[in-house]
């Protein structure tokens, strides 16, 4: 807080207050423009209460007190800070003497002036015959150059004649400022301070080194005691940003917070210890105590919770929120941990993501995996691209989704599937672990392949049926279904069974009875083939028969036709053979003597053949 107007002249300041600082040269030969700030009253000395017996003061006899520092008990002050900086030149006190034993005046001169030449211009002047006590107020007084000498005490004070009590309370003082709008209290704070404008220090030493840097607030022992020319920086907290040189637009809140930061920027440390070693990482951010402890040029990375992301060093790009989490990480880079203690063992894996408590827990270089719930991905170890949502996964296994924990989720609804048309699609199944997937049909996936015999008795035994299941659909029916029974198949087809954990049949392998039905279409088939053949050579056969057949009947024909021919050639000739046999025996009976005949040649009728 400003109070007044700055001077131009140290001089020209102390010729204007009774005169008495005049001789202080060794302040005169560095003429600087001043800033009054105001303190509260603060008391730093009272002789009434100095401890062991009283000690007023004893005429010409000089006194040294401080006025910088802390606990002035030893001089009857307070025990606590009066916050005057050791770089203030002087110092505005009120006086007041009482019990006071002759009339007389005191004087008050800097500490390191040569007490042979103490002013003999009054500060106060007192006496024995006024009831009240002497008061002077606003009294500036120079102090003893901190910045240059190493100060025992501040100021000496004198009173000429007798004894008397002094009390002594700091309202104000004047330190250089040569920067503008800079606010300085404490011992020290803005020590060296040049150019750098619109600070605020608060606290022994704070912003102590500070030269060029602006718009810097440091409030605590040593907050910020090493910056020079960062800017925009803020430290609460005592040695908070302690060692920032050049670093900008830091906020370190919490005791030792960004502690060893030199040259990182746009950091935020909010909590005690919280990014203690970061030296030059940028853009981090550390809420809670321990946040981000080790880190040190790691950029990027979000620590909230106790001791997150602690032992980070290099790690890029990493969110930590919950205590502990990614409290082993050492370089790791993109991870993001969400949930106490997850990701806590996690070191140099990357691009992990547990949400969840313990989500990840034991994790140490996997990369590329996720983690949802409270102990997801739990069992997790080296592997990578895995998938945990509510269960603890496997050790050391790589490219797997878990979905849900067994036994604890008994029911799974997906949208977006019953009623969406996938053409070109593969069935999806699923074994008694939980396991989904598709089967493969290549051969180079295959071993031990043989062609399938003769399943026709065993298929015949499987005894198709309906029947309803005893749960209920959603709506609360039962409608009727059609299959097999697993206990049945199990006794004709052990294989088609899948079994539960406990032995006992649990469904039917319908898939496979596919490929058995499709064996023995196929072996029926060949036997219908075979029989259609010796079908077709035996009606071929019948029909050259038919033919031989048709022939004979043909022949048969012929050969009665000639037979009717010969029987009737036979008869004419018989015919004739009867009629000349006639004639003969008449021709006997007439003459006798039976007459000379021609002989009758008999011609044989060929035969016919085929």
């Amino acid at each position: 807080m400003k109070i007044g107007h700055r001077f131009l002249a140290l001089t020209g300041l102390l010729s204007l207050s009774f005169g008495v600082l005049a001789t202080a040269s060794v302040h005169a030969q560095n003429v600087q423009p001043l800033q009054y700030v105001a303190v509260p009253p603060c008391r730093v000395v009272d002789t009434r209460f100095t401890p062991g017996a009283a000690a007023p003061l004893i005429a010409n006899t000089v006194r040294a007190f401080r006025a910088t520092g802390t606990d002035f008990s030893g001089q009857g002050g307070t025990s606590g800070s009066c916050n005057i900086p050791v770089g203030a030149t002087s110092v505005f006190f009120n006086f007041t003497v009482t019990g006071a034993s002759a009339s007389g005046f005191l004087t008050a001169y800097p500490y390191n002036q040569n007490n042979s030449t103490q002013p003999n211009s009054s500060v106060i002047n007192y006496s024995t015959t006024t009831s009240t006590p002497a008061i002077a107020n606003g009294i500036a007084v120079l102090i003893c150059d901190g910045g240059t000498t190493v100060c025992a005490n501040d100021f000496y004070v004198s009173a000429n004649v007798g004894t008397t009590n002094l009390v002594v309370d700091v309202v104000g003082y004047y330190a250089p400022d040569i920067g503008n709008n800079n606010t300085a209290t404490g011992r020290s704070a803005l020590f060296s301070n040049t150019t750098g404008s619109s600070n605020t220090a608060n606290g022994l030493s704070a912003l102590q080194s500070n030269t060029t840097g602006s718009n810097n607030i440091a409030s605590g022992i040593f907050a910020l005691a090493f910056n020079t020319t960062g800017s925009n920086n803020i430290a609460i907290g005592s040695n908070a940003l302690f060692n920032n040189a050049t670093g900008n637009s830091n906020t370190a809140i919490g005791l030792n917070a960004l502690f060893f930061n030199t040259l990182g920027f746009d950091n935020t440390a909010n909590g005690n210890f919280a990014l203690r070693n970061n030296t030059t990482g940028a853009r981090n951010t550390a809420t809670g105590r321990d946040a981000l402890f080790s880190n040190t040029i790691g950029n990027n990375n979000t620590a909230t919770g106790i001791q997150a992301l602690v032992n980070n060093t290099t790690g890029e790009g990493n969110t930590a929120i919950g205590a502990d989490a990614l409290e082993s990480n050492t370089t790791g880079s993109f991870n993001t941990a969400n949930g106490n203690f997850a990701l806590p063992n996690n070191t140099t894996g990357d691009n992990n993501i547990a949400t969840g408590r313990l989500a990840l827990n034991s994790n140490t270089t996997g990369n590329n995996n996720v983690a949802l719930g409270s102990s997801a991905g739990f069992n997790l170890t080296t592997g990578s691209n895995n998938v945990d949502i509510a269960n603890l996964g496997v050790a050391g296994e790589g490219g797997v989704i878990r979905i849900g924990t067994p036994g604890t989720q008994t029911r799974t609804f997906i949208s977006g599937i019953n009623g969406v048309t996938a053409s070109g699609g593969v069935q999806v199944f699923i074994n008694a672990n939980g396991q989904l997937g598709t089967l493969t049909s290549s051969r180079r996936f295959k071993r031990d392949i043989n062609n399938l015999g003769s399943l026709s008795d065993r298929l015949l035994k499987l005894r198709p049926v309906s029947f309803r299941y005893k749960q209920a659909t959603e709506q609360g029916e039962h409608p009727l279904q059609y299959g097999l029974i697993a206990e049945e198949v199990a006794k004709v087809f052990p294989e088609l069974v899948q079994y539960d954990k406990e032995g006992k049949p649990i469904t039917v392998y319908y898939h496979l009875l596919t490929p058995l039905l499709l064996g023995e279409v196929q072996r029926q088939q060949a036997q219908l083939v075979s029989e259609k053949s010796q079908l077709t050579a035996l009606r071929s056969k019948e029909q050259s028969q038919q033919v031989q057949l048709t022939a004979l009947h043909s022949d048969n024909q012929r050969l009665r036709q000639q037979l009717s021919t010969l029987q009737a050639q036979q008869e004419q000739m018989l015919k004739a053979v009867s009629t000349r046999l006639n004639n003969l025996e008449r021709a006997v009976e007439v003459n006798g003597k039976a007459p000379q005949a021609p002989a009758t040649v008999l011609t044989a009728v060929p035969s016919t053949s085929r």
